[in-house]
């Protein structure tokens, strides 16, 4: 169902772009009109104290004969009279004060009167009047599909404001103005629907209610004792003057939701004419639409008109990557090797784009689609599939037919398969319809080339792995750097001052302390980039601040190309590398109390923000194969009294335990200082972490919350590999 919404929102959207791009920018400028209307002839703006009786008598002591009395929505007093016509001609604005004629009431502003009449009509009279219409009535929809669509996008309601997963700048910016947005923006289009209505006349606002009196017109009263004449003049729009003071004249008074007739010579009322609701509706509308008279709402109709634009602009940007199509130079039923996606906002159909240009310079058979265009593909013998994960673990929009079409096309053919997922980690469903595609593809007949990579915010450098492990298994050299652009950072020079290493039995772990050469800033929890040779791509360590100094520990891998290379280097020698700042790892600066997990070398950031920060509270849970392994870091853990060590180790027989066994013993105190207010940082594998999460999750579920509802809350971060 969820799909319909977003098919919904987008073709309304493109359907009605032009006309809305219309409506909004002459809405902006007619949102300024209050402001100029605010600011003319403000002598004449009425007390909110002054009452019609007070005002009558010295209106008639002053003109001849008054005909009619008019407040405006900008609380502007003016006046038909003889006396006031042969001076200024017509209506005139005065003081309500002073009575002084101020000017005469001008006509609408040429250039806001033909704005208006085009943001009404487009200037093609009846036909314009129902394609504006239908375009407020289509952007009511768009408004109300948005809504739906950000709310399965953000995993539900409860996290409708929660923070947007990262994606590139057009999408972002779309779904974070639409949240903040959206009651200005559904405002315009329901009250330029309503209006349109009426116009229409769908509605009838001229049915009324008149109540007609027979009152006692026989005693003459003073204006002051007229009962409605009492009310204070803002009440009032207008007041039309009887010819004379009769007992068979009478005052015409309109309020806003009645008119009354009041007997001129004895203040009686003779009739109420009360406003349908119909009338009241169209009248409350116009004020929001428009915001004649008032000082706020115009603010909010310039806001609303502006991000209409910018929505057309970040959508039609979204959708033309959406619905851009690739040059297949190889029909389906000749294609060897084929290339799905599924893509959101465009941001995985890039990735998927750049391969498939790769391939088509290698001059391979291959053919892209989305993955709701999978076909029969006869001389398949290759499938990639390149997606993203929708809100709640759900398909993309243009990937949700996925299961149906492999099942009727491809399900019974041998071919060989590989599967890229990009995502999130900090979300419970990361990369969810991805390894669903996996599952379906591993109980066919299809065999799995290269396992299933899920890449965490698009990395480049993440999908530079696979891409590089996809090309060698099929021996086809494509560099990546003639795709994507790598950012260069300069490196800087580092110089080794120590170097302890250590083998536990088990593996040799060796520490180093760099000292940067030129100044550089870096905190505890920042990245270290280390280059094993100067084509190579960086590897990331995590890094302590110890006394100024940059500790990193490290795992000595039999294969791994960087390892070794830091290995071989010795004391004095210096190394080029950049630092990476980790800012979402960073120790907090204001905390309650503090829960820092590691295993292995995850400890080396939590040694330095152990030591930088010994006035916060900080409990400390590690785990390390042996005592001998722990012996490492042990001289930079600075224990006071405040903080709570505790020490595991998985290959010492009498007390092997792993961090996430003592996770579960604690899991009632952890789960008790998350929900007031604390905060935990794990730094390790990553196996370890999801171990660690899946205990916290099973226990917050007895409270009704989530682990990752304090993942959202940054009150979990994690940096593991």
């Amino acid at each position: 169902m969820n799909w319909y919404w977003r098919l919904a929102h987008l073709w309304l959207a493109l359907v009605s772009a032009v006309f809305l791009f219309l409506l909004a920018a002459t809405g902006v400028i007619l949102s300024f009109e209050p402001f100029v209307e605010k600011t003319q002839f403000a002598e004449a703006q009425i007390d909110d104290q002054q009452t019609l009786a007070e005002l009558l008598p010295r209106l008639n002591e002053k003109f001849d004969e008054i005909l009619e009395i008019q407040v405006d929505a900008y609380q502007r007093l003016s006046i038909e009279a003889l006396g006031a016509e042969e001076k200024m001609g017509g209506r005139v604005y005065i003081n309500p004060n002073s009575l002084e004629i101020i000017a005469e009431v001008p006509k609408s502003n040429a250039f806001f009167q033909w704005v208006r009449q085009f943001h009404r009509s487009f200037m093609l009279k009846n036909t314009g009047r129902w394609l504006v219409g239908i375009t407020s009535i289509f952007l009511v929809f768009i408004s109300v599909s948005g809504i739906f669509v950000t709310a399965r996008r953000q995993q539900g309601w409860a996290n409708f404001f929660k923070p947007i997963k990262p994606t590139n700048f057009a999408t972002f910016s779309h779904i974070f103005l639409g949240r903040y947005m959206l009651i200005p923006l559904f405002f315009i289009a329901l009250t330029g629907s309503i209006l349109f209505l009426f116009r229409a006349e769908f509605f009838n606002e001229n049915k009324t209610e008149i109540i007609t009196f027979s009152p006692d017109n026989s005693t003459e009263k003073d204006l002051k004792n007229f009962a409605y004449f009492n009310q204070a003049l803002k009440n009032f729009q207008k007041i039309e003057f009887p010819f004379s003071a009769d007992p068979d004249e009478f005052y015409t008074l309109h309020l806003s939701d009645k008119v009354l007739e009041v007997n001129a010579f004895s203040g009686e009322i003779q009739q109420e004419v009360y406003f349908s609701n119909y009338k009241k509706l169209k009248d409350f509308s116009y004020l929001l639409h428009t915001g004649e008279g008032s000082w706020w709402i115009p603010i909010f109709l310039i806001l609303g008109s502006l991000s209409i634009l910018y929505f057309i602009y970040s959508g039609l940007k979204m959708a033309s990557k959406r619905l851009m199509k690739s040059k297949n130079q190889w029909l389906a039923e000749d294609a060897e090797i084929v290339i799905l996606y599924g893509s959101e906002n465009g941001a995985t159909q890039r990735f998927a784009m750049n391969f498939f240009k790769a391939l088509v310079e290698k001059k391979q058979k291959v053919f892209i689609a989305t993955m709701n265009e999978l076909q029969n593909f006869p001389k398949l013998k290759q499938l990639i599939i390149m997606t993203s994960t929708y809100g709640d673990g759900e398909a993309p929009n243009n990937a949700h037919k996925f299961t149906e079409k492999f099942q009727q096309y491809i399900q019974n053919q041998t071919f060989e398969y590989s599967i890229v997922g990009f995502g999130a980690r900090e979300y419970a469903q990361f990369c969810q319809f991805a390894k669903d595609c996996d599952a379906l593809l591993n109980k066919s007949k299809a065999n799995c080339l290269i396992p299933s990579v899920y890449i965490h915010n698009q990395s480049k450098i993440e999908f530079q792995s696979w891409w590089n492990l996809w090309s060698g298994k099929n021996h086809l050299e494509m560099p990546f750097q003639a795709y994507f652009k790598m950012k260069e950072i300069e490196r800087k020079p580092f110089k080794i001052e120590q170097k302890e290493v250590i083998n536990d039995g088990f593996s040799t772990v060796f520490n180093l302390i760099l000292n940067p050469i030129d100044t550089l800033s870096f905190e505890s929890g920042d990245l270290l980039a280390v280059f094993a040779s100067p084509n190579a791509r960086e590897r990331y360590y995590s890094i302590a601040k110890i006394n100024h100094r940059i500790l990193i520990s490290i795992k000595l891998h039999e294969k791994g190309l960087c390892s070794r290379y830091l290995y071989q280097l010795k004391v004095g020698e210096t190394l080029q590398a950049y630092i990476k700042k980790n800012e979402a790892f960073h120790f907090p600066k204001h905390q309650k109390s503090m829960l820092l997990i590691a295993n292995g070398t995850g400890i080396t950031p939590f040694l330095g923000m152990m030591q930088q920060n010994p006035a916060n509270k900080v409990s400390l849970l590690a785990g390390f194969r042996n005592i001998k392994h722990f012996s490492l870091y042990g001289k930079y853990l600075l224990i006071t009294e405040d903080e709570n060590v505790t020490l595991c180790f998985s290959r010492e027989k009498e007390v092997k335990r792993y961090v996430q066994d003592i996770v579960n013993q604690q899991a009632d105190k952890i789960v008790l200082n998350l929900i007031n207010g604390g905060e935990i940082m794990v730094c390790g594998s990553l196996k370890m972490y999801y171990s660690v999460m899946k205990i916290l999750d099973q226990n917050l579920k007895k409270q009704g919350l989530s682990a990752y509802h304090f993942v959202e809350k940054k009150q979990i971060k994690h940096d593991c590999y």
